[in-house]
């Protein structure tokens, strides 16, 4: 029986997960530190700006501290993920899916759609199963769609700093591209854009699935929800 176990762990060695599975460091970018003043300040101005764009609200009859808001969110400042991105307003996921989503109510929702807003006050939190671990998240990119090399992680709930110390963050993250195994990235617990970088990925016969499950978590200070407020790519082959 010995000598089959050892015939087997040389012919199947891939059975022992994690053993081959690169793991990657993030690249750290810009702080989100959000006081509940700000947060109001931003919502205001998030919902001001919705509004300008749908024609329900004119930009010179609000107040010049509310202009300059709107100005900071439509350069890329302020608690926002990113505006005006070439590679990602031609090559973004066309679908997104996920495993569970936590119940909100008439103020707040925690939907997968917070995931992809680009707006850093709201945020994506799982049905409350084991603080989030084995919690998976599906993005889906068409056939020949420009070759994805980068994924940047908004990670907690950014919405305000006491938010974001009250629930919980994500520690590692597993990576699946068509369902095989790829890569464990390893989130720093810092209110940052966490940005990781790997080797391009593309299909050409069929949709480019990438899956990321929550495999560890850093604990909140009150709360076990754990929250992400987004997620963004970046990638190859768009000037």
């Amino acid at each position: 029986m010995k000598a089959v176990i050892y015939i087997l762990a040389i012919l199947f060695p891939a059975l022992t997960f994690g053993q081959d599975t690169k793991e990657i460091e993030p690249i750290i970018g810009k702080s989100f530190k959000i006081t509940i003043e700000e947060q109001k300040d931003w919502e205001r101005a998030w919902k001001l700006l919705n509004e300008i764009n749908d024609f329900t609200a004119n930009y010179d009859s609000i107040s010049e501290k509310d202009r300059n808001l709107i100005d900071k969110l439509e350069i890329g400042e302020g608690p926002i993920a990113e505006w005006g991105d070439t590679w990602n307003s031609v090559a973004y996921p066309y679908k997104l899916t996920v495993s569970s989503e936590l119940k909100g109510d008439n103020q707040v929702n925690y939907k997968k759609e917070n995931l992809s807003d680009n707006n850093l006050l709201t945020a994506w939190i799982p049905e409350n199963t084991n603080s989030g671990i084995g919690e998976k998240i599906n993005f889906y990119f068409k056939t020949n769609n420009p070759r994805v090399n980068t994924i940047t992680i908004f990670n907690g709930y950014m919405k305000n700093q006491k938010l974001w110390i009250e629930n919980s963050r994500v520690k590692t993250i597993k990576i699946s591209v068509n369902g095989a195994d790829f890569a464990i990235l390893r989130l720093q617990d810092s209110p940052t854009s966490q940005s990781f970088h790997f080797k391009p990925l593309q299909n050409k016969d069929k949709d480019l699935i990438i899956t990321l499950e929550i495999t560890e978590i850093y604990n909140g200070k009150k709360w076990n929800d754990t929250a992400i407020s987004e997620i963004t790519f970046d990638g190859l082959d768009v000037f």
